[in-house]
């Protein structure tokens, strides 16, 4: 079967002619001449229906073929006539996919192949040309089956990405990083405290070490263990003001930058403070 769809040459040689030839053994009336006359009615149909399908009008050539399919009558003389309108329907079908992405046509389009397939021996019989048929057939079904699976992927795909529509603004994605800076920031800046207080600790151990007035001038060993107290006191310092300042520095640059963030998005928002000896996160908002 040659091109893209089946032509229907087989009107005059296969279904009305037999019926004419018995027309003179019957009634003029009779059901030779309805079945002829339905014969003729889907004939013009599938003419209207090839024409439009020329013109990529898909979707009014299947329906009038779905029509002229509906009008053949069922009879052994036209059982080729239904059958290469199925085929030339579910041609349509495929198409139609071609043009509207809609892959319902891609699915009818391989029940009817799959409807014309097992049609193939009535219609060639044990022949080469039935062989020849089974083959062509086979090919645009598995071609089919290929696009409704490529289709299926792309829409797992589809459904599993964010569409542009989807994608949280720019606004709501700072606001989710601003409010995990602000939580980092907050903490180091809790760490930062607590090393400032161990300077604090340390400075007044040191001190009270350097206080020597409550010792006797013979209490060696008094001595020696004030002068270890105020060296550890000093050692606290030191590390605690190292810690404190750049823990405290740091939390404090992101809650800035974390709350400058979330501004866009929020009427409040975390910023630092800092007072006499003191460091700490407070919150700005409008009410």
């Amino acid at each position: 079967m040659d091109g893209w769809i089946a032509s229907i040459a087989v009107w005059t040689s296969t279904a009305i002619a037999p019926a004419a030839a018995a027309a003179g053994s019957e009634d003029a009336a009779g059901p030779v001449a309805t079945e002829d006359s339905q014969l003729e009615e889907a004939r013009r149909l599938y003419a209207e229906g090839e024409a439009r399908f020329d013109t990529a009008d898909y979707s009014t050539s299947i329906e009038l073929w779905t029509k002229a399919f509906t009008i053949v009558p069922d009879s052994p003389d036209a059982a080729r006539i239904k059958a290469l309108l199925i085929y030339n329907i579910a041609t349509a079908r495929e198409r139609s996919y071609e043009v509207t992405g809609d892959v319902s046509h891609l699915r009818q389009a391989k029940i009817l192949m799959e409807g014309y397939a097992a049609s193939i021996p009535s219609l060639f019989g044990d022949t080469p040309e039935a062989a020849e048929e089974r083959t062509k057939i086979t090919e645009r079904l598995n071609a089919i089956v290929a696009q409704i699976d490529a289709a299926d992927r792309k829409k797992k795909r589809d459904r599993g990405n964010v569409t542009p529509d989807e994608r949280p603004d720019d606004g709501a994605q700072d606001g989710r990083g601003g409010k995990v800076m602000i939580g980092v920031g907050a903490g180091a800046i809790a760490v930062g405290v607590g090393g400032l207080a161990m300077m604090g600790a340390g400075l007044a151990m040191g001190k009270r070490a350097n206080d020597l007035g409550e010792l006797e001038p013979t209490d060696i060993d008094g001595r020696r263990d004030q002068f270890d107290r105020g060296r550890t006191g000093n050692t606290l310092a030191i590390a605690g003001g190292v810690v404190g300042g750049v823990f405290a520095i740091t939390g404090a640059v992101l809650v800035g930058i974390g709350a400058s963030r979330t501004a866009k998005s929020k009427s409040s928002a975390f910023v630092p403070w800092f007072g006499r000896g003191v460091v700490g996160v407070g919150m700005r908002g409008r009410f």
